[in-house]
């Protein structure tokens, strides 16, 4: 090992990232010479020799490999491997643990399902969301967009795209990037399919709503659709009865016609409740 390649394994212990990518390596270069952390370093900032280099070394050494499940990537091989929730979240900032996988992360299903649910963002949300990241002169080797593979971890990967990334939360001690709580019960009702299907979701709502009925709310209430605001609203105020002003307003929405059902991906029944205007095709 020459000295620069000690001082960037030592400092990739200390990060304790398993997962990581050329633009990480060129990071911890910077920093390296930047404090001058190494004796006799050649110039004033590394080049893409330096990090050819270093890599060969750290490659040699089995400090690092190629990852099994992502081209491109590096396993750094004395830090503990992650699950597939931690590993998809790590090398791509754009995707969160979602729906019924999220809903398993908050205790709120005792479901275990074997298929990870992730949302990740579009193209142009993402260069957003890494564009600090991303803001080095041309000659920096770029943060680049991981697609998942089908499988990771052994685990099948089912991803969901949509226009606006939700609002997340990163669980303690873990790289797992969740959806925030009010933004899994609101995909609980635009999307249960995703979610166990809609009779588990009645059931999810039934013994969890009373607990987060304020950030359930908050989120709903910023919702685009009229009626998933009905569907909540016919839960929260009379299959639960549960008293939430806001939640009650959302009456005003209510109007008839065979597209206002309690589940989207079932049909229509002349079951219907006759002060949310909603058929309970459930």
């Amino acid at each position: 090992m020459t000295r620069l390649g000690e001082a960037v394994a030592k400092a990739l212990r200390r990060a304790g990232r398993p997962l990581i990518e050329d633009h990480d390596l060129w990071a911890i270069l910077l920093k390296i010479y930047e404090d001058r952390s190494v004796l006799y370093l050649r110039g004033i900032v590394p080049t893409h020799s330096t990090l050819t280099r270093v890599r060969d070394v750290l490659k040699s050494e089995r400090i690092i490999s190629r990852d099994h499940d992502y081209a491109r990537v590096w396993r750094v091989n004395e830090v503990p491997d992650v699950q597939a929730d931690e590993a998809v979240c790590l090398l791509d900032e754009g995707t969160c643990i979602s729906h019924l996988s999220a809903m398993q992360k908050f205790n709120l299903t005792e479901r275990r399902p074997q298929t990870l649910y992730v949302t990740v963002a579009t193209n142009d949300q993402w260069r957003e969301i890494v564009s600090d990241q991303n803001a080095y002169d041309e000659t920096y080797p770029q943060r680049q967009r991981r697609h998942h593979p089908s499988i990771v971890r052994a685990r099948q990967i089912d991803v969901f795209q949509t226009k606006s990334f939700p609002r997340t939360t990163q669980l303690k001690s873990s790289f797992v990037r969740v959806t925030e709580i009010g933004e899994t019960f609101l995909d609980m009702l635009e999307h249960p399919e995703r979610c166990g299907g809609m009779p588990h979701v009645l059931d999810v709502f039934a013994k969890h709503a009373a607990t987060y009925l304020t950030p359930i709310v908050k989120r709903i209430d910023q919702a685009d659709a009229k009626l998933t605001k009905v569907r909540a609203g016919y839960i929260i105020n009379e299959m639960l009865g549960l008293k939430n002003q806001t939640a009650e307003s959302w009456v005003r929405f209510a109007q008839r016609g065979g597209s206002q059902r309690l589940d989207p991906k079932a049909p229509y029944k002349p079951q219907f409740s006759e002060n949310w205007m909603i058929s309970l095709n459930v």
